[in-house]
């Protein structure tokens, strides 16, 4: 077996950065593929967006409108 070390340390870097911006009540859920993570707050339903180029958080709608937004698009 070959395991890519050096890979498994960045995930964990990663990881370990990405766990400082939430607050225990966030999960992430989605990412926009340049970076940022879509967020849920488990407390509010609120979703939001985490901008890890600057650690800004901005929140974006009610959970239950976001989920009618995407069955919208079909």
């Amino acid at each position: 077996m070959n395991f890519n070390l050096e890979g498994k340390g960045l995930f964990i870097d990663f990881m370990q950065s990405l766990k400082e911006w939430l607050e225990p009540e966030e999960i992430i859920f989605a990412n926009d593929g340049y970076g940022g993570y879509y967020l849920l707050n488990t407390t509010t339903d609120v979703v939001l967006f985490l901008d890890t180029d600057d650690g800004s958080k901005h929140a974006l709608l009610n959970l239950k409108m976001f989920l009618k937004k995407l069955e919208s698009r079909g």
